[in-house]
């Protein structure tokens, strides 16, 4: 008889073990409805609200941020404008800075401190845009729209740009002497009227910072400034009316916190064709952090709590009994024994795991839509999304790889209490663990332990440029975490068992 044939014997003969064990088949059924159940109350309870200060919305619908300084004036019809920026450095000020937690910080120019050129629907913050500038770091960057930056040349200045105008499509150039051009990237911007404000930017982002030690966590956003040279202006489109210089998203559009500003305020110095700006925050979509996917998939951590005894008896039980020694006469070959038993677990966990997502997402989203969990402070996401998707299905594959350790666990030790209690606190206790240490521990717990694989259940990846999100890992890297710690646990179990008597 064939390996492969002995062994798909033994994984209809595993298959009909755990079938024939009727509360095993009851618990196992039973996980979908109490996950199902603990996500309509937890969904119910949270309820997200906006506070007294409401997002500025951008043409997408969106919570969006729309700050710098910006020399402006309208250009009517299509046009070209151009410039080249001669260089970026810090703002004048003291060498080092002391913030309220007593923190010493050196001010370092921000990695995409931007310098560059716009077209914008009007000068309110949160209108349509184009715009492409240089970095001190990040090299050279085309966005519209609030929308994810596309990189071009990786250069800084002194750098030329230019931006071209036909309709609604903006198509932007850099250059490193204004004679030769390298395309960036064309982009449509449909909201952008015949008039539209042509201009110089100066932008430097927020610092934001997440410290977090025993017992508490804090969160600050610290304004920072850059200071941005440029000349050879030339606007050669159909141009009227004066440059104006405006803090552009300083103080909130409808005037109702008209004390509360978004940042210090910048300034415009125009000297022999040489501009000077100097400004503050950038332009991007501001979304929260948190993941409503992930919220809504969070229940299935009730679920794990049913599935990993199961998972642990399904070996013990036999060692128990022991009805592992008839199996092995049966099958003397001991390893393809318990790589049968692996397979049927976690194909059994894959498809629980992923009928009991599927149905707290159902269950969640309508509430957690209805208590806030909607544009514009968070994306609307729906089963059209192929990352929600890769969250329910990477549920399914989280429940797989914890029930394959769950069983390696259980035949290394033969004993379901130390079993459960090695699987609970290598899955579940690194999460409530992690929460009051600093942030690199943090990162480094999520990838060196199982509890990493619960990142396959958000749909937003970490944000490098957010302190906050810097306690994440990927979701394909918690994945890799849980599926390796399956397998090292199948491995030792397997040698185990060749040595050992049954």
């Amino acid at each position: 008889m064939s390996t492969w044939t002995r062994y798909r014997r033994l994984v209809g003969a595993e298959s009909f073990k755990l079938r024939t064990v009727r509360r095993w088949v009851i618990t196992l059924i039973a996980l979908i409805p109490l996950t199902a159940g603990f996500a309509l109350l937890l969904s119910s309870a949270n309820k997200f609200r906006t506070g007294d200060l409401p997002p500025l919305v951008g043409p997408h619908g969106l919570a969006v941020q729309d700050q710098f300084r910006f020399l402006h004036q309208p250009m009517t019809g299509d046009g070209t404008i151009a410039v080249h920026v001669i260089g970026q450095r810090l703002p004048p000020q003291e060498r080092e800075v002391v913030r309220e937690n007593g923190q010493v910080v050196i001010p370092v120019l921000q990695d995409r401190a931007g310098a560059g050129i716009m077209i914008k629907a009007t000068a309110q913050a949160g209108a349509a845009y184009a715009a492409i500038m240089v970095t001190p770091h990040a090299g050279v960057l085309m966005s519209s729209n609030f929308g994810d930056d596309i990189t071009g040349p990786a250069a800084s200045s002194p750098r030329w740009l230019r931006l071209d105008r036909a309709g609604t499509t903006i198509t932007g150039y850099s250059s490193a002497d204004g004679i030769s051009w390298t395309k960036v990237a064309t982009l449509a911007v449909p909201q952008l009227p015949a008039t539209a404000q042509v201009g110089l930017f100066a932008s430097s982002p927020d610092e934001t910072t997440l410290e977090k030690s025993l017992g508490s966590t804090s969160l600050g956003l610290y304004p920072t400034q850059s200071i941005a040279e440029f000349d050879n202006l030339t606007v050669p489109g159909s141009v009227d009316g004066q440059w104006v210089s405006d803090d552009i998203g300083r103080i909130d559009l409808n005037n109702q916190f008209p004390d509360k500003s978004f940042g210090p305020k910048g300034s415009t110095r125009a000297l022999n064709g040489t501009y000077t700006l100097q400004g503050t925050g950038t332009f991007r979509t501001n979304l929260l952090p948190d993941d409503p996917v992930e919220g809504a998939l969070f229940p299935l951590f009730f679920g794990l709590m049913l599935l990993i005894p199961i998972a642990v008896l399904f070996i013990t039980t036999e060692h128990k009994r022991p009805l592992l020694r008839l199996t092995f006469a049966a099958s003397p070959h001991r390893g393809t024994v318990i790589a049968a038993k692996a397979t049927v677990i976690a194909v059994t966990a894959f498809v629980l795991g992923t009928v009991a997502a599927l149905a707290s997402y159902a269950v969640s989203m309508p509430r957690m839509r209805a208590n806030g969990y909607a544009p514009p402070n968070f994306r609307a996401v729906s089963l059209e999304d192929i990352d929600v998707w890769r969250a329910i299905f990477g549920s399914g594959a989280l429940f797989a790889g914890i029930a394959v350790l769950a069983l390696g666990l259980g035949a290394i030790m033969r004993r379901s209490a130390p079993a459960i209690a090695t699987t609970i606190a290598l899955v579940i206790v690194p999460m409530f663990v992690g929460t009051p240490l600093p942030l690199t521990a943090t990162r480094w717990l999520m990838y060196l332990t199982p509890a990493g694989g619960f990142a396959m259940q958000r749909t937003l990846p970490p944000d490098p440029t957010l302190a906050v999100s810097s306690s994440m890992i990927w979701p394909w890297q918690g994945l890799a975490a849980v599926t390796g710690y399956a397998i090292v646990a199948t491995v030792i179990a397997i040698r185990l068992t060749r040595k050992r008597d049954a």
